[in-house]
């Protein structure tokens, strides 16, 4: 009798992956180069684990990375390189926008240490009026903020502690319960893209980007995201009201602890507020943001804000992740697959309806599996479509890959917020889910006018 257990069904899995791996290898057409069929094995191969988690996500890009070291690189090998040719695929771990998030993830974790977050949250939320408008769109607002610069995931737990009060004051029957869960949600999920640092995508497209010669500055992008932002979180703010209209005409609410600062969480505001001015005004001192963010943490590191323990804590997997689409961008280029394969007539006559199915195909992928991954798999060949720039093709498609939230299992602040027990799975589809198509279109509309006004 043949047992379904889930080792058998990743197994298969595994086995139709390779089935078809080895299959495009063989009937793609004869004009395509040998390095341009291994890439395109690997490009399935990661579709394939990436989007099944069959490893871990980190572990699938270690193995891109070593697959096509040892395949592409060779001395004299497919792709013409000299004894230090393994080096193509090994310094894109080192590169700007690696060091850029590290900073990130290391100022997340020093304000998260030494409660910094839950400081100025508190500060902040003492100040908002007591009706249900004020207190959904103040939360909202205010996790979007955080998440321009933590994690969305820790985002979302700090501020689904803090609502705790709240919803016990509300009466299981009130709808606004619902609005007030989903609304801290969306605000982790929407504040990420205002920030290069804000989620892995931003950072993806900046360092494809920057591949192909184009170099976005930190307030660029600021400018640029915000007003989009603003835009979609005024709207989740309104449609969740109007989706779960509240019974209830004033609430009242207290912490159960009053945060304080210590003299750490003093150090941490004054580097914090040093490294945020610094990557504000790189057009004035033009030094790089990467370097900015490594000097952030050498101070962090240097004054024992940090200590070792929480430098092994920082999310590697998520570094080693983009690591991983860089190496697959970079193989792409390398091997001139991207040149191939849009010189069709179909990719010069239809480009502007295939930026749109890019975007909502991330949408679609980044409510299943990691934002990350998807961007990983779309923006090294949603670069090279020709007709629009390069800019206006990364930024777009990345933004997408931020909105896919019609799912409590799309993203991390979705799945806390399910986690309540509050909400249901059409409580997401039918919120998230038009916000996440709302916002799409908010970008094909209007973005090639701002990008063009911005950079």
């Amino acid at each position: 009798m043949i047992s379904f257990s889930l080792k058998n069904t990743k197994a298969f899995q595994v086995l139709l992956i390779i089935f078809l791996c080895i299959s495009s290898y063989f009937l793609l057409p004869d004009f395509l180069t040998e390095p341009q069929r291994w890439t395109i094995f690997t490009f399935i191969l990661a579709i394939g684990f990436w989007s099944l988690e069959i490893i871990p996500l980190y572990a699938t890009s270690l193995l891109i990375i070593v697959f096509l070291t040892l395949i592409l690189t060779k001395a004299d090998g497919m792709l013409n390189l000299d004894e230090m040719g393994y080096k193509l695929f090994l310094t894109p771990f080192s590169s700007p926008v690696i060091m850029l998030f590290l900073g990130g993830f290391v100022l997340a974790k020093a304000v998260q240490k030494h409660e910094v977050d839950v400081f100025v949250m508190q500060k902040f939320l003492k100040h908002i009026r007591k009706k249900p408008f004020f207190i959904l769109f103040g939360f909202l607002f205010l996790s979007a903020f955080f998440s321009m610069w933590l994690s969305n995931t820790a985002t979302a737990a700090m501020m689904i502690s803090l609502i705790t009060p709240v919803l016990k004051k509300i009466k299981s029957d009130d709808p606004f319960r619902k609005a007030l869960i989903l609304a801290t949600a969306f605000g982790a999920n929407i504040g990420g893209i205002i920030t290069p640092i804000g989620t892995p995508p931003n950072a993806i497209a900046i360092g494809i980007l920057a591949e192909n010669g184009v170099f976005l500055n930190f307030l660029g992008w600021i400018v640029m995201a915000l007003p989009l932002a603003i835009i979609v979180l005024l709207f989740t703010g309104f449609f969740l009201l109007w989706l779960f209209p509240p019974k209830v005409q004033k609430l009242s609410f207290e912490f159960p602890q009053e945060a304080s600062l210590t003299k750490m969480g003093i150090g941490t505001i004054l580097i914090a507020a040093l490294m945020i001015f610094f990557w504000l005004t790189n057009t004035l001192h033009h030094i790089p943001e990467a370097v900015v963010s490594l000097v952030g943490v050498s101070l962090f590191a240097s004054f024992t804000i940090i200590d070792v323990e929480d430098i092994k804590s920082i999310n590697w997997d998520i570094l080693i992740l983009m690591w991983g689409g860089l190496v697959l961008g970079q193989a792409i280029q390398s091997s001139e697959l991207a040149t191939q394969f849009l010189q069709t007539p179909f990719f010069e006559k239809y480009t502007f309806s295939l930026i749109a199915l890019f975007c909502f195909v991330a949408i679609i992928l980044s409510s299943f599996i990691s934002n990350t991954a998807a961007a990983n798999l779309l923006l090294p060949i949603a670069i090279n479509l020709p007709g629009h720039g390069k800019i206006l093709l990364s930024i777009t498609i990345a933004l997408s890959c931020s909105f896919g939230m019609g799912f409590p299992v799309s993203t991390p602040p979705n799945a806390i917020a399910y986690s309540t027990r509050f909400l249901k799975t059409q409580d997401f589809l039918k919120s998230g889910g038009i916000i996440s198509i709302i916002a799409v279109i908010i970008v094909l509309l209007g973005f090639e006018y701002v990008i063009l006004n911005v950079f």
